[in-house]
Order: structure tokens, then sequence, then C-alpha cells
């Protein structure tokens, strides 16, 4: 009996002693949250834009003003502007998936990123899987494609490259560094080599595309045109002209830059002011004009192998029809005899104003046809348009050339087409001339005497004949960007 009851009251005692040391513990944890209550996650970054954004967790909401801790981002569609803590601004374009577990840092995984850094936030760096971009004041982008490769463009300052930086190895900082400045790119393969690749202006959407594109989609025609056509280079793009950003051509393959000459300049290009756009008014009679030119390019360089074209431009008349005392070239081709080859523009046949497109080599034959007076792509100064002329490279068959007269105010989905001819032959790829936008520039002759009275806000220049559909404004505006889309049309 003794040892039952020995056994009892240890068992007491030690259930009285578990009890005593559970109360102390809760009194112990309740004073050390009085004392230490539980920090917030810190905020890392705030979204600061969106446009059409789909997430590839549905059940993920974001909205303009949210504060981010860390976690991963997966952008299914759209854009999205981030701003961190340091003041550093990163737009994501879809599709595209992030980690932020830093204020001074992110982890690219896929897709495309584009940094603006400045001040306090000069040293911000994008992580891939092969390389470390660190800023040192400047605007990039990174992209990380589908097989692991990564790009980085440089818009402005520099940045540092660390190729093969990965995460959480201690020997990063025994990499290379590879300075990169403004106008240069870079590859980093798999394998982690580096080779310089051609530069793109328009390879990422930039800050000033974004707030573009935030701000005007409901403005001036031309704001409207260029939030939609931020995107206009694709594989059968020779040159492009963005006169927003300077008279060079964005495409770096074989470029041909541009000199302004006889008083042109880059202007506003609407009373809002955000863009300049190439001006070549002078509002006189025929007489040495202003322009922007090339001297002795190839025709080759217009054209598709086939011979096939389409030129392109965005173009603000800002006299009326009736005001205008000579013809206005858009886009030519021409110089002395035997370096001739082309003319795109305004002209007056049979009394009436046309818009036209003549072939110079081997001998003069133009292809016209009225501009409209009336109805919603109506002629009016001061309103912009968009005009091409397409030549699908078969040469003397029916309909191989086609006019197009678009005003960016109707509402139209696809560029307007005026009327289509039957071009005998194919322009001369072999012979070289003057390139010239605005007017005409045939140095040797002294001729430069029909320039485009008012603003051209843009030129592509294309080796297929385009579709309606496939023009320079023929790009959606929301959703920006689908799933899977880089964002660019291409031609078929």
């Amino acid at each position: 009996v003794k040892s039952r009851f020995g056994r009892r009251e240890v068992f007491r005692s030690m259930s009285r002693i578990a009890a005593i040391v559970v109360v102390a513990f809760l009194i112990i944890l309740l004073d050390r949250q009085i004392r230490h209550p539980q920090e917030a996650p810190e905020v890392l970054a705030r979204i600061t834009g969106m446009e059409a954004a789909q997430w590839a967790n549905a059940d993920k909401t974001y909205q303009v003003g949210q504060d981010l801790v860390s976690q991963i981002l997966n952008l299914k569609a759209g854009l999205v502007e981030l701003t961190f803590s340091d003041g550093a601004e990163v737009i994501l374009e879809a599709p595209v998936e992030v980690t932020i577990n830093k204020t001074e840092e992110i982890f690219l995984q896929k897709g495309k990123v584009t940094v603006t850094a400045s001040g306090t936030a000069v040293g911000f760096a994008v992580n891939t899987d092969n390389a470390r971009v660190v800023d040192l004041g400047t605007e990039f982008g990174v992209s990380v494609n589908a097989s692991g490769v990564t790009d980085i463009h440089v818009y402005q300052g520099e940045v540092a490259l660390i190729a093969g930086w990965q995460r959480n190895m201690f020997n990063n900082a025994s990499k290379p560094r590879i300075n990169i400045i403004k106008g240069q790119a870079r590859r980093v393969a798999a394998d982690q080599s580096v080779r310089e690749i051609p530069h793109n202006e328009i390879a990422f959407v930039r800050k000033d595309d974004f707030k573009i594109r935030q701000k005007t989609l409901a403005g001036d025609p031309y704001y409207r045109w260029r939030a939609q056509g931020l995107f206009l280079a694709d594989e059968d793009t020779l040159h492009l002209y963005h006169f927003d950003v300077g008279i060079t051509d964005v495409i770096r393959t074989d470029p041909i830059d541009l000199t302004l000459a006889n008083g042109a300049i880059l202007a506003n290009a609407s009373t809002v002011g955000f863009i300049t756009a190439l001006n070549t008014y002078d509002g006189l009679p025929s007489q040495e004009g202003p322009a922007a030119y090339k001297n002795d390019i190839p025709i080759s360089s217009f054209v598709g192998a086939d011979g096939a074209f389409t030129f392109e431009a965005i173009i603000k008349p800002t006299m009326p029809l009736e005001s205008l005392t000579h013809k206005m070239f858009i886009i030519v081709g021409d110089d002395i005899t035997g370096h001739r080859g082309w003319h795109f523009d305004i002209a007056l046949q049979d009394n009436i104003w046309q818009l036209g497109f003549t072939n110079i080599v081997p001998s003069v034959v133009k292809y016209y046809t009225a501009i409209p007076t009336t109805g919603e792509h109506v002629y009016t100064a001061e309103s912009w348009y968009h005009v091409a002329v397409t030549y699908n490279g078969r040469d003397n068959t029916a309909d191989n050339l086609k006019l197009y007269w678009t005003r960016l105010d109707s509402g139209a989905a696809t560029a307007q087409e005026l009327d289509s001819f039957q071009m005998a032959v194919d322009l001369t790829p072999a012979v070289t001339t003057n390139f010239c936008i605005g007017n005409e520039w045939r140095e040797n002759l002294g001729l430069s005497y029909y320039n485009f009275e008012g603003l051209i806000g843009a030129v592509r220049i294309s080796k297929i004949s385009r579709r309606a559909d496939n023009m320079m404004f023929g790009v959606s505006v929301s959703p920006a960007l689908g799933a899977g889309e880089s964002g660019r049309r291409y031609a078929p």
C-alpha cells in the first residue's frame, strides 16, 4: 500500500511542476509579445502604374498604390511599373517573372524589365541565373529568354555587368566586371560567355514610353498613335525613324542616319509638348527648303530581295490644300541622272491634289489618286494622318502597288486604301541615290525645292508589302500586351 501511495505522490508532484512550467512559459511569451511586438514585413516597393495587367495567379489581385513586401511577381499580360523605396523605377513587361526581396535589387527569372535609377537609387541591381547588372546612374533594360540567355541594353548612363554571377555563391566578388555605356548592348549566354550585340532603342518599354501610354490614350490623335505604336520594328523592318528620339535610324543593322538641312528641326509635335517630330515647314514658294537626308544609298537598302517594299509615314500638314504652292515630298530617293529612284509625295495632278508614287527608273511613271476632300478621312490642315505606299514585288501584275491615306482621329483600326495600280517594273536595286525625308535632296543639282509643309512624326520602311492591318498604327492599345506576345506586330 505504501508503495502505491508513494507513486501517486510522485505523479502529483510532477503534474504540478509541469503546470508551473507551462504557466511560466506563457507568462514569458506574453511579456515578450508586449515588450517586443512582431514587426510588420518591410515594404520594398510600391506599384505606381499598371496597364492591362493580368497575373499568372488568378487569386492574386494588385492595384496602383499597393505596397509590396518580399514576394514573386508573375505577370502574364500587360505592363506594371514599380517604384522601390530607394527611388529606382522598374517597368515589368509581360510575360515576366521577378522576385523582389530587397529594396536595392530584383531577381529576373524570365521576361523583360526596364530600370531607371539615379541619386539614391544608384547601385540598384538586376540579377539573373547567369549575370548581375548593377546600375551606375542610368536607364537600362534586361531580358531573359526561355534558354536562359540574358540581354542588356543601356539607354542612358552606364552599368556594370558581372557575368557568371549566381545566387548564394561566395566567389561572386571575384567575377570580372564589364562596363556597358549608353548605346551599347551585351548578351550573356547560358554558359556565361559574353558577346556584344546590336543596341536596340525599342527593345524595351522605357520610362517615357510608359508615361505616354498612361497619360495620352484619350488625348491628341498623334499621342494616341504614339501610345499605340511603341512597337513598330519587326523582322521585316529595314529602317525606322522615331523623330521623338532623334534623327538616327532605330534599326542598327545597316542603319541610315540622317542629317538636318536648310532649317529642318525637331519640334514639338503638339501643343501638349511631350513628343517631337521632324518639322520641314517653311510656308514659302518653291525654293531650297528644309530636309533630312543621307547621300549615296543603294536602292537595295529600301526593298526586299524580291523588290517588295512598304513606305509609311505619320504626317501633319499645316497648310490647307488651296494654300499650297508646290508639291510636298514625303519619302524620296533621287539625285542626278543615273542615280534616280522614286518619289512618294502629295502633288497637284490634273488640277487635283493627289497622293502618289513615282517610279523614276528606267523612265518616269506616275501612280496618283485624289486625296479625300470629304468624309471621315478628309484632308484638313493641322490634322494627323498615316500615309503609305506598298509594292508586292511582282512587277507588271494587277494591283501590285497600293496607296493608303488614313486620318488618325477617325477611329479606323486599319489603314484605308485609296487606290491600287499595276507598276510595270521594280525599283532598280543597284542604283545609288540620295535618301530624303520631308523633301528631295538632289545635291549635285542644288535641288531641294519641294519640302513637306508640316510635321512628320515617324517613318518606317519595310522589305515586304504590308497588309492594311499591319501598318504602323495597327497595334492594339488595350490590352497592351497579350500573354506570350512581345508587343510587336509581325508581318505574315
